[in-house]
């Protein structure tokens, strides 16, 4: 059987005609009561309608607003936001955006952002764009845009992929004027480096005159004690003099290692000597760094004991061995030089010595703030000690 298309004037005639026929059998008091309840139920339901009406109203103008503060936000923010495919094409982006790549806004979307990257680093471009497609966090890159453009700059770039897109979303910065401030850093500094290894050199010359003038003197005398004092000074030359031979060399234009420097220095010392076949020499030097002042004075120290140990410590012996050991911890610094030499005579006061060589060593221990002991139970031990 077929379904009868039913009017909507039927449909009412037919519900109105229910309504009479179940109004006859109802107490007609009970009909007017349930009449007014059902009429109140439809009033209160009209006013809630209406103020829902109001809060989707409200609800929709806030959404416009923020919607408008957002693409405010959005535009005119000072730095550069691009939305990129997969494809590495500009899906969307503001103002400052457009003003990095240095074309119109409407004219970039569509466009390759590769199209605008130097050659020199698009390669990190790409390795980084690939790792935020794949997912990864707080990833970034600096990239040089419009090489060869009015507005070439450096921009640093941050990026995050999209959720549940193909895209990718991306932030750039302007650091041009931090990388030219950088150069120029730079520059300045090549330039200080340059002329300290100048003036290292120009030193290192000068004390190489001296040395000669020393040793033009030595020629033209037969005095013992002045050889031996005009002798004694060359090797104080000769320490300073390597110092900023490693100065010149060097990357560290302030600081030198102190088992570089003590390791050649001794081996130039000991050599000086014409006993030095019969001496074996044991150096335990850790590795540190000190100031050109400091490790000057730590040369001089070191030049006077081990001149001292050569030409008195070995008196009457075939052989001797020397042992200098230097450590650092907590930047207080520990220096030992010990012989197993025949050892200072008892009868000499340590502390009232006439002697110039040990003079000037408790004198530049003083001005190190240190302190220097003398240990004779096997040999002769000089320990200094100071901070740094």
């Amino acid at each position: 059987m077929k379904n009868r298309k039913i009017s909507g004037s039927d449909l009412r005639r037919r519900a109105e005609d229910m309504l009479k026929s179940r109004g006859e059998t109802k107490d007609s008091r009970f009909s007017e009561i349930e009449m007014l309840s059902l009429f109140h139920e439809l009033q209160v339901h009209q006013i809630e309608l209406e103020l829902q009406n109001e809060e989707l109203i409200r609800a929709k103008e806030e959404a416009e607003k923020a919607s408008e503060k957002y693409i405010e936000l959005y535009d005119f923010a000072p730095s550069g936001y691009f939305t990129i495919s997969r494809k590495c094409e500009i899906v969307n982006l503001n103002f400052a955006g457009a003003r990095i790549l240095g074309k119109e806004r409407s004219l970039l979307k569509g466009c390759s952002f590769c199209l605008f990257i130097s050659e020199e680093t698009k390669e990190d471009f790409i390795k980084f764009f690939e790792k935020i497609i794949q997912g990864y966090i707080g990833e970034s890159c600096d990239i040089t845009v419009n090489p060869y453009g009015d507005n070439a700059g450096y921009i640093h770039l941050t990026g995050i992929a999209a959720r549940d897109s193909d895209q990718c979303l991306i932030t750039a910065v302007d650091i041009t004027e931090r990388k030219l401030f950088e150069e120029k850093i730079k520059s300045l500094l090549y330039e200080k480096e340059i002329l300290l290894k100048e003036v290292h050199h120009r030193l290192k010359n000068n004390m190489f005159t001296v040395k000669n003038l020393l040793s033009l003197k030595l020629l033209s005398i037969e005095e013992p004690s002045a050889i031996d004092a005009l002798t004694d000074t060359g090797r104080i030359v000769d320490c300073m003099m390597m110092i900023y031979d490693k100065l010149f060399y060097s990357d560290n234009l302030k600081n030198v290692s102190m088992q570089d420097y003590l390791s050649s220095l001794i081996d130039q010392i000991i050599s000086s000597f014409p006993e030095r076949k019969k001496i074996s020499v044991n150096t335990q030097i850790d590795d540190f760094d000190l100031g050109v002042n400091m490790l000057v004075n730590m040369g001089i120290i070191t030049n006077e004991l081990l001149t001292n140990i050569m030409k008195h410590a070995f008196t009457g012996r075939e052989h001797g061995r020397i042992t200098v050991t230097s450590n650092m911890k907590n930047n207080h610094i520990l220096y030992s030089i010990e012989d197993d030499g025949i050892g200072i005579p008892a009868a000499l006061d340590f502390n009232n010595t006439t002697g110039f060589g040990l003079n000037l060593v408790k004198m530049i221990t003083e001005q190190l703030d240190g302190t220097l002991n003398l240990d004779r139970s096997k040999g002769t031990k000089f320990i200094i000690e100071f901070d740094i």
